[in-house]
């Protein structure tokens, strides 16, 4: 695991650096296959930011904090993130338990064009069934953080319809709900 501290308006002093090493040690218990660990820590008037971001091999964990002291805000992060890395370490063991089935996201086919360089009238590609499980909204979010897909369709446990959340070009999240 490689871990980068990157210190934005901001000095990182050593008793913070080991701080920062001793917390990162005891995380990696929980999580396996950590490729690489940023850890930014920024300064801005009285706002202290710490953003963590875990690279592991197919998913990405993010959390940021703001607080008003750069250790609590340090803390406080890692709190997330140890929460996220074992709500799906739990959910990773039961569907190993109960066999459900995985989401799988239709790849596209870039088929645009035809040999001779003529505009092909558009072909509907079948994609593989997808399960769609029963979660909330904040699960599904955070089902689509961890993995590289750009949507997920899901059954909304609150109001029990079909919903879709997709990742949109600015890196946020939208959900489409049908009206009936």
């Amino acid at each position: 695991m490689q871990l980068t501290v990157t210190g934005r308006h901001f000095e990182i002093t050593d008793p913070l650096r080991q701080h920062i090493d001793e917390k990162m040690s005891k995380l990696s218990r929980y999580i396996d296959n950590v490729t690489d660990v940023h850890v930014v820590l920024s300064v801005e008037k009285h706002r202290h930011t710490a953003e963590v971001v875990f690279q592991t091999n197919g998913a990405t964990i993010r959390g940021v904090e703001e607080q008003h002291d750069m250790y609590l805000a340090f803390d406080t992060v890692m709190e997330k993130i140890e929460r996220q890395i074992k709500k799906l370490k739990e959910k990773g063991s039961r569907k190993g338990r109960a066999g459900s089935k995985e989401i799988v996201q239709a790849e596209n086919e870039d088929e645009g064009e035809d040999s001779e360089g003529e505009q092909q009238t558009p072909q509907i590609i079948r994609s593989p069934k997808m399960a769609v499980k029963p979660m909330s909204v904040d699960e599904a979010a955070m089902q689509l953080g961890v993995t590289r897909d750009e949507f997920l369709m899901f059954l909304n446990s609150e109001t029990n319809q079909i919903n879709v959340l997709y990742t949109r070009r600015d890196g946020h999240y939208e959900l489409i709900e049908p009206e009936y």
